[in-house]
């Protein structure tokens, strides 16, 4: 049997505790498989009881860190689909507990200032493109597409879990994001 059949009959808990503990090494699976691992744990952790002890969810998120991380490693994901990835998860987790700071993808104000620090354009930047997106050459159409993609989670992870110092970036950028491509 493979090793990614055998972590797919694992629990939750047995495969958050083996994969909060870095394993398997990236290196043990091939980038589809670790892509399946990376799915099923985060389908595993959204679907479990939200009324968990706040150990158990720092074990589950550091599971689905890694999961994520092995398929960024193994050059599945670049940069920006993996913080997309790790927006999504965050977004989704914080839809369901409480935020923590000692829990990177519990911790709005970490996922929040690496969103702002990677977009690519300001806000009235995107602003002035998105109000004739269809005239722009597909490149920018396709920056403007992953600025939604990364905002979209942002955001929600900013309604969730509001953070005051991001009150006007979040503010801003929610008003741009409806008109994005």
């Amino acid at each position: 049997m493979s090793r990614s059949r055998e972590l797919a009959q694992l629990d939750l808990g047995v495969l958050s505790r083996l994969l909060a503990a870095g394993e398997p090494p990236v290196d043990a699976l091939d980038p589809q498989e670790w892509l399946g691992v990376a799915f099923q744990i985060t389908a595993l952790v959204l679907a479990a009881d939200a009324d968990a002890e706040p150990r158990d969810w720092a074990v589950r998120c550091r599971a689905v860190e890694h999961a994520a991380g092995a398929v960024h490693a193994t050059g599945l994901e670049d940069d920006l689909a993996h913080l997309t990835r790790r927006l999504n998860a965050s977004a989704a987790l914080l839809a369901r507990t409480q935020a923590r700071t000692d829990v990177d993808l519990l911790d709005p104000d970490a996922m929040l200032d690496r969103l702002f620090r990677s977009l690519p354009l300001t806000a009235d930047e995107a602003r002035r493109r998105a109000e004739h997106w269809r005239e722009l050459p597909p490149a920018q159409v396709r920056e403007l597409r992953e600025v939604k993609n990364l905002l979209t989670p942002g955001l929600a992870i900013a309604q969730h879990a509001p953070v005051p110092r991001f009150e006007t970036d979040v503010r801003a950028w929610g008003a741009v994001r409806p008109l994005l491509p």
